[in-house]
């Protein structure tokens, strides 16, 4: 689910198209939110880390709301 919100974010940045954009970058927020609650590893909050520096760095622009600063 996350990755195909992080998916959806890049073609929306790629597309120019803001209004999905954001709708996609709060729904990533709304999930890692989500994540925060649940016991997740160290091992598996630093592979949806890695997602996001990947997405960050194809896109240019960040993601504020990161899993590892929620654990």
């Amino acid at each position: 689910m996350l990755n195909n919100q992080i998916v959806k974010w890049i073609f929306s940045i790629g597309s120019g198209d803001i209004g999905n954009e954001n709708r996609q970058k709060n729904r990533i927020e709304k999930t890692t939110e989500e994540l925060s609650k649940l016991n997740i590893s160290k091992e598996q909050a630093e592979l949806l880390d890695s997602m996001f520096e990947m997405a960050e760095t194809k896109t240019g622009k960040t993601l504020e709301n990161r899993v590892r600063w929620k654990i």
